[in-house]
């Protein structure tokens, strides 16, 4: 029952297209991929939910990275290097504000190596720019 329901449906899609086989667009996946973490990991009555470090870690966080991974072009994504560089702050900041959710990431688990979502950054890059513009 489990597998015909929308969770199964997303966790198989998800699982595909982790394993190559199958291609669908960034929306779609992003969007799979939140649903099933809502589902595991968002209390009853909160706010929000945090998805724990540890959890990338298992099968089912690996497949899910993998699919996140292939939904993005390579110049899509900055390292954490990159990342600090252009906004001009130290790697822990970076690390930080990923957590905060502020900054969207993905983990390659072939590499063992983080990436930014390049867009992310480009648009703190421009809020931060903003508010140091000098007044007139």
């Amino acid at each position: 029952q489990l597998r015909e329901g929308p969770l199964g449906e997303d966790l198989s899609r998800l699982a595909q297209i982790a394993g190559g086989v199958l291609q669908a667009g960034r929306d779609e996946v992003l969007g799979a991929i939140d649903s099933v973490l809502q589902l595991l990991f968002w209390p009853v009555g909160a706010d929000a939910y945090t998805v724990p470090r540890s959890f990338w870690e298992q099968p089912l966080g690996k497949m899910l990275s993998l699919a996140k991974l292939r939904s993005f072009e390579p110049n899509d994504l900055l390292s954490i290097g990159q990342a600090a560089t252009v906004l001009k702050v130290t790697r822990p900041t970076i690390y930080r504000w990923m957590d905060d959710k502020a900054l969207d990431y993905v983990r390659d688990d072939m590499s063992g190596r983080t990436f930014v979502v390049r867009q992310d950054v480009e648009a703190m890059k421009a809020d931060m720019d903003a508010h140091e513009a000098p007044r007139a």
